[in-house]
């Protein structure tokens, strides 16, 4: 077997492996505003989680219109 053959298909089994890329998200964090107000911004969805641990309560969508967060 010729080593660049085994070379492409140890590259295509890491690549198929990757998850999708992430992507940005609207998110509402509740409570983050200079006078605690909630606001509305938009985050990559790898960092969803890191957010709604800084802002407890905080959710997907845009502020008032609560969605499902998107899986990656």
């Amino acid at each position: 077997m010729p080593i660049w053959w085994i070379v492409g298909v140890i590259a295509l089994a890491v690549m198929s492996g990757r998850t999708t890329q992430p992507f940005r998200v609207d998110v509402c964090l509740v409570a983050s505003g200079a006078d605690a107000e909630d606001v509305t911004t938009n985050v990559w969805s790898d960092q969803i989680e890191q957010y709604f641990e800084r802002w407890p309560g905080s959710y997907c969508g845009s502020c008032g219109k609560r969605r499902a967060c998107p899986k990656e």
